[in-house]
């Protein structure tokens, strides 16, 4: 089996490309990559939690400030006719 250093090359150049990205985006090892992928794993539910109990403070307050109605009352403001 020979080995072609130009496809070598080639390959750790791919390789490179491949890997290069990940350590800038994620400021990671390529060797450190599978144990940050557990550990966002393991948050996902945490932050979608976090999500629903977001979505639910926010829809309290929006309820909090709306002007609030009594019975025979109307938030907007009412007009008269005048029949003639």
């Amino acid at each position: 089996m020979d080995l072609d250093p130009n496809r070598l090359h080639k390959l750790e150049q791919h390789l490179s490309r491949q890997i290069t990205p990940s350590m800038h985006k994620y400021h990671v090892i390529p060797e450190e990559l599978p144990q940050l992928h557990l550990q966002l794993h393991d948050e996902k539910p945490l932050l979608s939690q976090q999500k629903h109990k977001h979505e639910n403070l926010s829809k309290a307050v929006t309820l909090y400030y709306q002007p609030s109605t009594q019975p025979g009352e109307t938030t907007a403001p009412e007009t008269s006719t005048v029949c003639g």
